[in-house]
């Protein structure tokens, strides 16, 4: 139902922008047709497609080696307080835009998917690896005491006590690694020039293909939301943040 509900105000969405163009006469290389968006889509159906499914499998496997990768930093920063300097150089190379440094990354690892994949890892993985270690450090003193108490291995008080509090600034920081990764992917396609939609969109821009630009941006506004919308999903139905 909900469903239905959407795809009506979709398409009276979209009558709407179709009517208003004509009535308003404003210029196709501005704004096109709705209709013609779609035709554009069809037309180029299965180039649009096989771009879109590399550059989610790219965005999607990034996530995953990010939240893996960003656990384990984690913890290793929080236990071996040494490691501290790691995060003030983190924070220094976030203020750096990514399209900066894509072209060294170009450099230092070739045209090659190594490069896009790691480009891509190291800049989702800052976001979620900070929250973690400030999360760790804004645990209150009794709960440490507690979580001692109950057991004196230390691994085992991060797996089942520590992470699972910090629950919320987690999922926090996979909302910012969803929006990083896709961003990045799209950068380092756009520059790399391999496949993916980052690659579309650089062949629309430059043919001054509107509607296939249009239909760029509509698919990653559309997989950007519909990400965060199942990982808001599996977060409200996680006893962890009933709990916490």
């Amino acid at each position: 139902m909900k469903l239905f509900k959407l795809i009506c105000l979709l398409l009276i969405f979209f009558l709407c922008i179709e009517f208003g163009i004509t009535i308003f006469n404003i210029d196709q290389n501005i704004l096109p047709f709705p209709s013609n968006i779609i035709s554009e889509y069809f037309d180029n159906f299965e180039y649009i497609n096989n771009n879109l499914i590399t550059s989610l499998t790219t965005a999607l496997f990034s996530i995953l080696i990010s939240f893996l990768l960003s656990i384990f930093l984690g913890i290793l920063i929080d236990r071996y307080k040494n490691l501290r300097f790691f995060i003030t150089f983190i924070s220094i190379l976030q203020l750096i835009p990514p399209i900066v440094i894509a072209p060294i990354f170009v450099l230092l690892f070739g045209f090659s998917p190594l490069t896009i994949y790691l480009f891509v890892i190291i800049f989702s993985i800052f976001p979620l690896l900070i929250l973690i270690v400030n999360s760790f450090d804004n645990i209150d003193y009794e709960y440490l005491i507690y979580f001692n108490l109950l057991t004196r291995n230390k691994l085992k008080q991060y797996f089942l006590f520590k992470i699972p509090y910090i629950t919320k600034e987690i999922y926090k920081g996979l909302i910012l690694i969803i929006t990083y990764s896709l961003t990045s992917t799209v950068t380092i396609e756009f520059i790399t020039g391999q496949s993916g939609i980052g690659v579309v969109l650089s062949r629309s821009l430059k043919n001054f293909n509107i509607e296939l630009t249009y239909v760029i941006i509509f698919f990653i506004i559309t997989i950007t939301v519909s990400l965060l919308k199942i990982l808001e999903t599996i977060y409200k139905r996680s006893r962890y943040a009933k709990i916490y």
